[in-house]
């Protein structure tokens, strides 16, 4: 292929390109009094031509729009902001949201300190602690195949308020554990439940939100999902550095179980939450 400029051959189409957008960009902002610059001397960006190898001409590069990436995050924000706005306005969906999000915290409290407490509580080797995480990825995988057949025999109720008190527990057995082969059994339970959680909780959240809001109203929950486990990660850090190292495992289970006792009585109602606009 060929690339013409005015009559002028020998540059690479990719450079022309890049330099019509330039010279979009420069020729909508004026130029300073007295300067010399585009604003008396407009250049059209339909003079560049580009032509095949048999002299056909090619539809002109297009230059892109001076603020095309503001007005992509505005718009991105703005459907944040649309997406809170409703799931303020919707009390089932937005129960949900600090549950997660209160959820997170507690749990990357103790999660943060999950390698140290291993190592130096419970005196696991580079091996065990491999096979601790690895315990929680089989429970994983057994939740992940037992779901449906979970959800047909019991309620979305049910499945939600279990999962949440085994949450808590599971924090309150990890703080008086003191043997490696136990906390392996507990994250296998706690692979069981999470991805149960996972699942349950996401479809719960879809059904209760419209089709045009659901990439809205989830960018807002991961929000939720990712705010609580930076707070959390902060705070089971100065936790353990201040009261040891099972502290953190502590706050975790009276801030899940607050959170829990606090939201029991909604559950059913997040369950049965049916789309709204």
């Amino acid at each position: 292929m060929k690339i013409a400029v005015s009559g002028k051959g020998g540059v690479g189409k990719s450079t022309v390109a890049a330099a019509i957008a330039l010279v979009s960009r420069i020729s909508h902002h004026p130029s300073p009094e007295g300067a010399p610059g585009l604003n008396a001397h407009r250049i059209a960006p339909s003079s560049a031509k580009i032509t095949d190898d048999d002299g056909a001409a090619s539809p002109p590069a297009t230059a892109t729009a001076p603020d095309a990436d503001i007005l992509a995050a505005n718009t991105i924000r703005r459907d944040i902001l649309e997406g809170l706005a409703w799931m303020l306005r919707n009390p089932p969906v937005r129960t949900l949201a600090l549950i997660i999000l209160t959820f997170n915290v507690t749990w990357a409290a103790s999660w943060s300190v999950l390698v140290l407490w291993s190592r130096e509580h419970l005196g696991m080797s580079e091996v065990q602690f491999g096979l601790l995480t690895t315990a929680s990825a089989i429970g994983g995988l057994i939740g992940t195949t037992a779901f449906s057949r979970l959800e047909r025999r019991f309620s979305v109720v049910a499945i939600m308020r279990v999962c949440l008190s085994l949450e808590v527990g599971m924090h309150l057995a990890l703080a008086n554990t003191g043997t490696a082969w136990l906390a392996m059994t507990i994250m296998f339970g706690f692979g069981i439940y999470a991805f149960i959680w996972g699942t349950i909780s996401m479809t719960t959240r879809q059904r209760a939100v419209p089709q045009r809001l659901q990439g809205r109203v989830g960018s807002v929950n991961m929000i939720c999902v990712i705010g609580g486990m930076v707070v959390g990660q902060a705070l089971g850090g100065v936790i353990a550095e201040v009261w040891g190292l099972t502290a953190p495992f502590w706050f975790a289970f009276v801030g899940a179980g607050i959170t829990l006792a606090l939201v029991w009585r909604q559950i059913p109602k997040i369950a049965s939450a049916e789309a709204v606009e």
